[in-house]
């Protein structure tokens, strides 16, 4: 393999991760028009190296009687399939299993917010507003029918949506935060 086929492959491997990576659910992040259109961009420049690249080995292939390189098409086909998985899993953490999901619609504004607590001690906020989401990560505990979100500033980030302390009401389907001025979370 001489050094160009390489530098080819390689570009090709790091467009696809950067087009695989914004699907994964890691951290603190925000999804709306600016993913969609970065997914877009990402992509169209995906599809347009790999479409000159294989007109490329085309053309070697008529003139000379090269043998066609598959390798570029492998790449594209390997990143599109696991890019296509990654949105079908929808920003869900695929490697650990929800526990408890509860859900937040206030009547005083305009967004809804839900809570996931997953199998391995960690929990994801989504802030649904008209045109994107935010979603907040942290740890967690229960202790008796208390869930303590382990996260500083999470009132503030959440902008007061979210407490970090609640009472689990398992009859009644849900969660009353010990701070009054918060909203009760709906267990689904």
């Amino acid at each position: 393999m001489n050094k160009a086929k390489a530098l080819q492959y390689s570009i090709l491997v790091i467009i696809g991760i950067l087009l695989n990576y914004q699907f994964l659910p890691f951290g603190d992040y925000c999804v709306g028009l600016f993913s969609a259109l970065k997914f877009i961009l990402i992509g169209g420049i995906f599809a347009i190296i790999v479409v000159v690249i294989c007109l490329i080995n085309l053309n070697h292939r008529i003139k000379n009687g090269r043998k066609f390189d598959f390798i570029p098409v492998i790449i594209f086909s390997f990143f599109s399939l696991t890019t296509y998985l990654l949105m079908e899993n929808d920003y869900d953490k695929f490697w650990t299993k929800t526990i408890l999901t509860g859900k937040i619609e206030s009547e005083n504004k305009p967004t809804s917010g839900n809570l996931k607590l997953y199998e391995n001690g960690t929990f994801e906020i989504s802030i649904r507003y008209v045109d994107f989401t935010c979603n907040y990560s942290g740890n967690y505990k229960i202790q008796d029918n208390f869930v303590k979100l382990e996260r500083e500033n999470l009132e503030s980030e959440t902008e007061n949506f979210f407490t970090t302390e609640y009472r689990v009401y398992s009859k009644e389907r849900k969660m009353k935060p010990l701070k009054k001025e918060f909203e009760e979370i709906v267990i689904q």
